[in-house]
């Protein structure tokens, strides 16, 4: 096993289009982990939740959050974030610019407008999530 470089893990976020699993803390403690899709921009990871989901509402208590993106296929790579949301903007432009944009990156950039629509709908808010500390290894299994 190696330590990634900087270099290597954001170029590793970019590129890999398996979505994140975010881990949050509910209010009575119970740990919570469920897919979504991010787009890495810098020092920040923009995406999106919907106002009720479990993870949104965790995070509107306590904003820390723990996103990991891993490579399915020998020899495995991974990435661990630990960070914070900085807050939650439900302006329904901004929402569906980034739903399209993050839609365009996970279905393919000729269905953007289609995410767009499907998914910057009121309810759905945009959160940026501020890198705080990052572990990343790569050749797991060499």
């Amino acid at each position: 096993m190696e330590k990634m470089t900087e270099i290597e893990w954001r170029q590793f976020l970019e590129e890999h289009r398996s979505p994140a699993i975010a881990a949050v803390t509910r209010p009575d403690g119970r740990p919570h982990a469920s897919p979504l899709w991010i787009y890495p921009t810098g020092d920040e990871i923009i995406m999106t939740m919907f106002h009720t989901a479990v993870r949104t509402r965790a995070l509107m208590i306590d904003p820390r959050m723990t996103l990991v993106v891993q490579d399915d296929a020998p020899p495995y790579r991974y990435v661990v974030i630990e960070g914070r949301v900085s807050g939650f903007e439900k302006d329904l432009d901004t929402v569906r610019y980034w739903a399209g944009k993050l839609g365009g990156r996970y279905m393919g950039e000729d269905r953007t407008e289609e995410f767009a629509e499907r998914n910057g709908i009121p309810g759905e808010w945009l959160t940026r999530f501020v890198i705080n500390h990052v572990r990343a290894d790569k050749n797991i299994t060499d």
